[in-house]
Formats: C-alpha cells, structure tokens, sequence
C-alpha cells in the first residue's frame, strides 16, 4: 500500500517540460512544489508545502494537502488535467 496516498492522483501538465506528470502521494507533492515552482515564495506555494509537510506527519488530512497543492498549481498557471477525475480512479 502506497504511504499518503492522494484521495485521486492528481495529472499536471508542465509546459516548460512539455510533459504530464502524476502526482500520486503527499511527497510527489511536495517534490514536485519544490522542483518546478517559478519562484518558492508566494502564498500558495508556503502554504501547499506546510499543508504536504504536515499531512506527511499525520497532523493534518491528506485530503487538505491535496487541496492546497492543486490551488498552488493553478495559481501558478500550470494546467491540472481532470482526465483521472472522470474515471473516478
């Protein structure tokens, strides 16, 4: 069983990369905040990383975690691929 496994993964796309790239757990999360955010220090950007750290300990919800890092991601101007969502995975 996977550790801090997102509600539903998560598909983003990163144009500069011109790739997708899933994000399954709470760490691809943060992992991916940290090396593909523009510049790590907007609001969203803090807030997602706390929320993914904290989630990561057991001191908050996975679900939150998953919240705060979509709205950084779209914030930020990457697209979320809603394909996933659709299958209900």
């Amino acid at each position: 069983m996977i550790k801090n496994k997102f509600p539903m993964p998560v598909v983003i796309f990163v144009e500069r990369l011109r790739t997708f790239t899933l994000i399954v757990t709470v760490t691809d999360a943060s992992n991916f905040l940290f090396d593909n955010w523009p510049s790590n220090d907007s609001e969203q950007w803090t807030n997602a990383m706390k929320q993914c750290a904290s989630a990561d300990t057991g001191k908050s919800s996975i679900e939150d975690a998953s919240v705060a890092f979509i709205l950084a991601v779209e914030t930020a101007g990457m697209r979320v691929d809603p394909t996933l969502s659709f299958y209900g995975h």
